[in-house]
């Protein structure tokens, strides 16, 4: 995969953009068509590397009370296609974990990653999807998405998320409402039950 040093310089600056290895937005082509008006096309970057690789960084700190608690979980899904007939490529998504926009080179907590094996079918989209809890002490995230360059070869790979250029991908961030939330909901329910009865 590509490293966070070499494809994205600086957090803060790169955050909701993509930085790509060799890609590009483009419309419907080579048989594969966009949900929307666009989608993301990578081809192997030629750098002798093992994949062609995307990354987003994300900024969490809207969420850092609930990743404080432990209590944050996340779920990562995105579409993927290839305009590829034979040697298919494996396509895939990594989720990793970062205390500060400046710490890539100690990610915490456990890495995510998912894969599969393309079908030979542009008409095709194909889900890949990972999920769990984001490490305590978390303030970004690194999502990519990923080809591998050994079939890829001349062929292009296509991701999906809703056509949304600045989208981070797939990714979402679930938060659990505090206990006390919880109990007013469940107060509010059983009033307004007396009063129906009264």
């Amino acid at each position: 995969m590509g490293s966070y040093a070499s494809v994205v310089v600086n957090f803060t600056t790169g955050q909701g953009l993509w930085a790509t290895e060799n890609g590009v937005f483009v419309g419907a082509e080579n048989g594969v068509t966009p949900y929307g008006t666009r989608m993301l096309k990578m081809t192997r970057s030629g750098d002798g590397g093992v994949t062609t690789s995307t990354i987003q960084m994300v900024n969490l700190s809207a969420f850092a009370s609930d990743i404080a608690t432990g209590t944050a979980t996340f779920n990562m899904s995105d579409l993927f296609n290839t305009s590829a007939t034979s040697g298919i490529p494996g396509a895939g998504i990594f989720i990793e974990f970062f205390a500060g926009p400046s710490s890539y080179g100690t990610p915490i907590g456990s890495s995510f990653t998912n894969s599969l094996v393309l079908d030979t079918n542009p008409a095709t989209w194909q889900s890949i999807a990972s999920s769990g809890t984001i490490p305590v002490g978390a303030g970004w995230v690194g999502v990519q998405v990923v080809f591998g360059n050994t079939n890829l070869g001349g062929s292009a790979g296509y991701v999906d998320s809703n056509s949304i250029p600045d989208r981070p991908t797939g990714f979402t961030v679930i938060t659990v409402p505090e206990p006390s939330s919880t109990i007013l909901l469940g107060l509010g329910a059983s009033v307004l039950l007396l009063r129906r009865r009264v």
